[in-house]
């Protein structure tokens, strides 16, 4: 798995984040108060226009101020029996015929079935959900203003904002009941779904004598489910007692534990369900430097051609290699050992041992040179792609002492950990082939959460979701019929869920222009580790698709037309860019990519979700109560 932004610290985020959002907030209401004095001159005279739109805004003070929760509460009411007039109770049902027939459509014989099952009912839950809440927040209010029914409303003492809010929160209201609902079936059929386990191939009496025989037992399991493991059981001693147990190799993303209890005829062979599929890892990541062929500091590493540019290379049977340099590694942390996990990319320049990885070593270093040991003897593994390939480094280790020359057992913590700083240092020992690395490609594996409450943090983010897209819906509903209301909506959402990648696009097109690409760096601030997208803008793409030419060269065109091309396609960005980072990022709201990869979703990270959605409501119904006030309603 590849996690493509690196997550802030709260404390250091929230303080940048409120900044900026003080500021948007000021430009906004600046250029919402000229508009509407523009507006208003056009119909009124200018001094009338400045009397109007003074009035207008200083009421909103009061109106805030003295909103009551009772009415709120009221109309929400209102709206969830509206909601529940219209039958929004048939999208739970449409879920579950769902989830009845999903085993019938979703690959069997997947290699990673839990990322499938996880991906599977959250993508299925976030468009129900979302669809249901834009549908009910953009047709309910104009359809009350059509059929006056508003009127019974409006003629009594509630505030323009209290009716925003109440329905606000009456359709949240129904869309949190059907999200906690979908989530807990969806937990249900995740778990159920993935459970099984196998039988061991041979007769339990010919594994009792192969194991007091040779020592050990290596077999297969049964094919259940549509894969089958390969075993070695042996004679342990553990606590005193002698134990058969064993682990089955990987399959499918998970591993079985293989254990026989008791002797002669009263022998059973206990085989657990899958293990290491439904995880919630706490990683710990360190800081990635690239180093050269030569030894020498490189800024991004090698480039061997990939469009996606998140990770950099080093060559193999050089001095290039990847330095992590992890901050605040403690021993009571790790009191075993050191757990890490790889998920390293291989370019090979020529085929070599197709049937086994590309060899490599891994070093721990000590950051103090005057230290008695340097660094540990290299640690040899072969380099897995497309698995998290899980490396546990023993607490007690070799090293060569920088006196004697001799190679002594120590305590990595006692002599390679300094101020609780450790760096770790990967090389490719294979000349012509090469390794790739990202910053978040290695790690140490701190901690394990519970599934359950990773699981529901997922769909937090899908709440999280929801209520913008709820308010998004009355907002425009304020201010559009209903159809027009939900097409807006529905192209905001758009822009929202494509925000990152319509800033990588502006970045690509900005990369190519010698004069702007200085603009790069401020464009791609949130998605540094993510890289450019090629093939230039809108235009650029028109003539790129029919002549199908590769999106890493130039543009084979006439040169006056390369130029037109590529200067509008940067006026065109620029305006989808302006347009989408000044609507919500929905797209940093889906945390079901954490869940489906196995690790935990950060809880400050869960944080700035939350209030990012609270700041963005809360600005939306500001506008709400704007434009709901100065409607004319009766008309």
């Amino acid at each position: 798995m590849t996690l493509d932004f690196e997550i802030t610290p709260f404390g250091d985020w929230v303080g940048i984040a409120l900044l900026s959002f003080g500021i948007t907030v000021l430009i906004g209401a600046l250029l919402a108060a000229f508009l509407s004095y523009v507006f208003c001159a056009i119909r009124h005279g200018p001094i009338e226009a400045f009397y109007i739109v003074g009035q207008t805004g200083a009421a909103a003070i009061p109106d805030f101020i003295a909103t009551s929760p009772r009415r709120v509460i009221a109309i929400a009411r209102l709206a969830a029996k509206e909601a529940m007039r219209r039958r929004v109770w048939v999208s739970l049902v449409v879920f579950f015929i769902v989830l009845l027939y999903a085993q019938w459509f979703l690959d069997q014989g997947s290699e990673h079935p839990g990322k499938l099952h996880i991906a599977f009912v959250m993508t299925a839950t976030s468009y129900l959900v979302l669809g249901l809440s834009l549908f009910l927040s953009t047709f309910s209010l104009p359809d009350d203003i059509k059929n006056r029914t508003i009127y019974t409303v409006v003629t009594k003492p509630v505030r323009p904002n209290e009716i925003v809010m109440g329905r606000i929160l009456g359709f949240a209201g129904i869309g949190s009941l059907l999200i906690l609902v979908m989530c807990l079936a969806s937990l249900a059929f995740v778990v159920r779904g993935l459970h099984h386990t196998h039988t061991l191939s041979s007769d339990l009496n010919i594994i009792l004598q192969d194991i007091e025989t040779d020592g050990f037992w290596q077999g297969q399991t049964t094919f259940d489910h549509h894969h089958r493991h390969s075993i070695r059981l042996e004679r342990k001693t553990i606590d005193g007692e002698s134990v058969i147990e064993g682990q089955t190799d990987l399959a499918m993303g998970h591993v079985h534990t293989v254990q026989v209890t008791g002797d002669g005829e009263d022998a059973r062979v206990i085989i657990s369900g899958p293990e290491d599929q439904l995880l919630a890892r706490v990683p710990m990541f360190g800081e990635l430097s690239f180093f050269a062929r030569d030894g020498k500091p490189s800024k991004e590493g090698i480039n061997v051609g990939e469009e996606w540019g998140y990770r950099g290379y080093i060559e193999g049977g050089s001095l290039g290699r990847f330095e992590f340099d992890f901050p605040d590694v403690k021993a009571k942390d790790f009191p075993d050992g050191l757990p890490f996990e790889l998920n390293i990319s291989v370019f090979r320049t020529h085929k070599g041992t197709i049937t086994r990885g590309i060899l490599g070593t891994i070093s721990l270093v000590n950051i103090d040179p005057n230290s008695e040991y340097v660094q540990s003897s290299p640690i040899h593994f072969n380099a897995t792609e497309f698995v998290v390939d899980k490396k546990f480094i023993p607490r007690k280790i070799g090293a060569r002492n920088r006196k004697t020359g001799e190679i002594d057992e120590i305590d990595l913590f006692d002599e390679l950990v300094s101020d609780g700083k450790l760096r770790v240092v990967i090389q490719c020992s294979e000349r012509g082939q090469y390794f790739g690395a990202a910053q978040r490609d290695v790690y140490l594996r701190a901690a394990d959460q519970p599934f359950w409450s990773n699981f529901i943090k997922g769909f937090m983010g899908i709440w999280l979701q929801m209520l913008i897209v709820t308010t998004l819906g009355v907002t425009f509903s304020t201010l559009l019929s209903g159809p027009v209301a939900m097409m807006v909506s529905s192209g905001v959402i758009v822009l929202g869920l494509c925000r990152g990648f319509i800033d990588q696009v502006f970045g690509g097109v900005l990369d190519k222009n010698n004069v702007l690409s200085f603009l790069r760096g401020i464009v791609m601030r949130e998605h540094e580790l993510e890289g450019v997208a090629h093939g230039g803008g809108p235009l650029e793409s028109i003539i790129r698709i029919p002549s199908q030419q590769n999106v890493m060269i130039d543009l084979d065109a006439m040169p006056w037309l390369t130029n037109i091309v590529q200067f509008v396609d940067i006026g065109l960005m620029a305006v989808m860019y302006a347009v989408a980072n000044g609507l919500p990022n929905l797209g940093r709201l889906n945390n079901s990519v954490f869940v489906a990869q196995g690790f935990n979703v950060d809880n400050s990270l869960l944080a700035q979700q939350c209030l990012t959605t609270a700041a963005c409501c809360s600005v939306l119904i500001v506008i709400s109560y704007f434009c709901l006030k100065t409607r004319e309603i009766a008309a």
